[in-house]
């Protein structure tokens, strides 16, 4: 771009050749325009030098007489052809050799940035630009990128007046001006990382010429900018956290073993407990050379070494695990809970704040009626002592007192459960000691007969309170909605329904709340269709209720369990999906097709009992207490209106449930 360029530069050099004549000015500006090119107004002074010697070489045509019509100084356009002449001069004797006009535009003004590098803008949001050392200006009127929004500019000049004016401009590219700077630029690299695809270490480059940006964030090979940084990245994120897919046998069993030793660190709510990034990351440092940097250069070493170093790669726990760490034992942290005769998947989690922090329990529609909740409130036998400790604060300040210090409270009781020695034993297995704390006063068996899991752990905790240290612990102290708000919510048990086919229908720390869901989305509660089409029996007339009896109503073979279901005025057969709340209903059934049989020996018996209307009025003021106190009378909490009757039919459903309906399943 010789020829273009040196018409530029000697244009320059010179006074600007054209004139604006005030009182045809309209005139002037459409006559300067038809040498205009709309992309810069370098390539105009091109159009305009290429026309005026053109015009030269024409037989007759006076230059005057173009210089006017096209509103043209006449002297400052033969000063510009002395100078041309000059520069040409010049270049022929240092050999440069101008070619026919014709480059691009892009040549042209990569080849004026290596002269015009101070006068760069980068257009901002406000319409200006922003030059080198924080310095602004704007595009004067006159130029042909004026109107438009060009993102990077060169300009001849910037003029300082009473703002500062760019004249002359051009458009260019960042990268241009990259390119043109050298040296001068400051390149700053920030935000390593690993690229899966490339299978090696990226780096953000941020490019600045004197404070002013030119490139933002390029993405670029980190290798070269530091070779140390670039394996440090291999290391951590291609190897340790398995970002580069190398298919070697070494990797899927270093994953194994990491992922056993995490999820042991999820069960022991402490992440660095067991393994920390710097073990396994000086682990690898140790067997991977320094030149090793990428995927390629990585596969390089390991066809060269041989299988010894593929094996060497082996990582084993004894390698990264720290000096006294303790991994849990299956005892104390399972991985499967067993409830109501079944196992049931466990899995762990620590994200203090994500919806499944703790413990998440998957449990099938199907089993949901089956279950008792107080089993959940006991978590696991490693979580004991812990959600002990937090329902021991949770109590009153009153009896909070009476209780102190709480850790040794709660030690003792994880010890009079019978779960201290189990988990001490389990992680003495493990190398690590761990000694259980006896009770005062007792020989560590578990005098009440409740052994852990079954009942309540609050009824637990507060007969284990009253024996140990006469604190009488009063129902309302631990009811679930103040343990909702006191507790953390790893302390409560995260309940997963699925259905047979693993479809996920509800996730809540609420299980009351997910049955009412599941039995709002099954109909009735886990029944199917009636058996008997819903008909109301006063007595057994509808022949024999199977224990089990094929389901085809979902266009499938499935099994249902046939049970008596009382209705108050009678009884009728239904289907249950569960067999827990088949055989809980089937009872109930039988005890209502019993009261109503034997109406008139109750009612004989009442009458004969002395006392009854006070005692009816005594027990219409029973408050129901919470479920962790006891088994409250099922129909404890009634008004008083009707206290008599509802008394009375309590007292018969109970004496008949005690005489007649103790082997419910048998009665069938």
């Amino acid at each position: 771009c010789v020829a273009e360029v040196l018409a530029i530069a000697s244009f320059l050099s010179v006074p600007d050749p054209r004139e604006w004549n005030s009182e045809r000015k309209a005139a002037a500006r459409t006559a300067h325009g038809r040498f205009a090119d709309p992309r810069s107004d370098f390539l105009g002074i091109v159009n305009l030098w290429r026309r005026f010697r053109s015009v030269a070489k024409e037989p007759g045509e006076s230059l005057r007489r173009f210089c006017r019509r096209h509103f043209l100084s006449p002297a400052r356009m033969r000063d510009w052809l002395d100078v041309h002449g000059q520069v040409r001069d010049i270049c022929g004797e240092i050999g440069i050799r101008p070619r026919p006009f014709g480059a691009p535009p892009g040549r042209i003004h990569r080849t004026l940035l290596t002269g015009l590098l101070r006068c760069v803008g980068a257009r901002t949001p406000e319409g200006r630009y922003s030059g080198l050392r924080g310095t602004t200006f704007r595009l004067a009127s006159g130029s042909v990128l004026h109107p438009a929004v060009a993102p990077w500019i060169v300009a001849a000049e910037v003029v300082e007046t009473e703002r500062a004016y760019a004249f002359v401009a051009g458009r260019v590219r960042a990268e241009w001006v990259e390119k043109a700077a050298g040296d001068l630029v400051r390149r700053t690299c920030f935000d390593a990382h690993w690229d899966a695809r490339r299978a090696e270490p990226m780096v953000f480059e941020q490019v600045a010429l004197y404070g002013l940006t030119l490139i933002a964030g390029r993405r670029v090979r980190y290798a070269p900018v530091s070779r140390e940084g670039a394996r440090e990245v291999f290391v951590r994120h291609g190897l340790m956290e398995n970002g580069y897919a190398c298919g070697h046998a070494f990797a899927e069993h270093n994953a194994r073993v990491l992922a056993r030793l995490r999820a042991a660190e999820h069960k022991l709510r402490s992440p660095g407990a067991v393994v920390g990034d710097d073990a396994v990351f000086a682990f690898y440092d140790a067997r991977v050379p320094r030149h090793v940097v990428d995927g390629r250069s990585f596969e390089g070493w390991l066809s060269g070494a041989g299988e010894d170093a593929a094996h060497g790669l082996e990582l084993h726990p004894g390698d990264v695990v720290a000096p006294g760490a303790s991994l849990p034992g299956e005892a104390a942290f399972p991985d499967v809970l067993r409830a109501g005769g079944q196992a049931f998947e466990l899995a762990y989690r620590f994200a203090p704040g994500d919806d499944d922090d703790g413990l998440t329990v998957t449990i099938p529609r199907d089993a949901l009626a089956d279950l008792d909740p107080g089993r959940f409130e006991w978590l696991v036998p490693g979580m004991l002592e812990e959600k002990t400790l937090a329902l021991l604060r949770a109590l009153p300040k009153s009896l909070r007192r009476s209780v102190m210090p709480l850790g040794e409270v709660a030690r003792q009781f994880v010890a009079w459960m019978g779960v201290a020695g189990t988990v001490a034993a389990e992680t003495d297995a493990a190398g690590t000691a761990s000694a259980g704390t006896g009770v005062a006063g007792t020989d560590g068996a578990n005098v009440t007969g409740t052994r852990l899991g079954e009942g309540s752990l609050r009824g637990a905790l507060a007969r284990f309170l009253d024996r140990s240290r006469g604190v009488h612990v009063p129902p309302d102290a631990w009811s679930l909605e103040r343990l909702r708000r006191l507790l953390p919510a790893h302390l409560h048990m995260r309940f997963e329904i699925v259905m047979r086919d693993g479809t996920v229908i509800g996730r809540s720390r609420r299980l009351e709340a997910l049955e009412r869901r599941s039995a709002e989305r099954s109909g009735r509660a886990g029944r199917t269709s009636p058996a008997s089409g819903g008909r109301v029996h006063v007595a057994w007339t509808f022949g024999a209720v199977p224990v089990e009896a094929e389901d085809r109503s979902g266009g499938g073979f499935g099994t249902v369990f046939p049970a008596l279901l009382d209705v108050g005025t009678g009884v009728v057969v239904e289907h249950f999906q569960a067999r827990g709340a088949a055989e809980r209903s089937h009872r109930g059934g039988l005890v209502r097709l019993f009261s109503l049989a034997m109406r008139r020996e109750a009612r004989v018996c009442l009458r004969a009992l002395s006392g009854i209307d006070e005692l009816c009025l005594l027990y219409a003021m029973v408050a129901s207490p919470p479920d962790w106190v006891g088994a409250p009378p099922e129909h404890a909490g009634r008004p008083a209106p009707g206290a008599c009757a509802e008394a009375h039919r309590d007292l018969v459903e109970r004496t008949v449930a005690r005489i007649f309906a103790a082997p419910a399943g048998a009665i069938r």
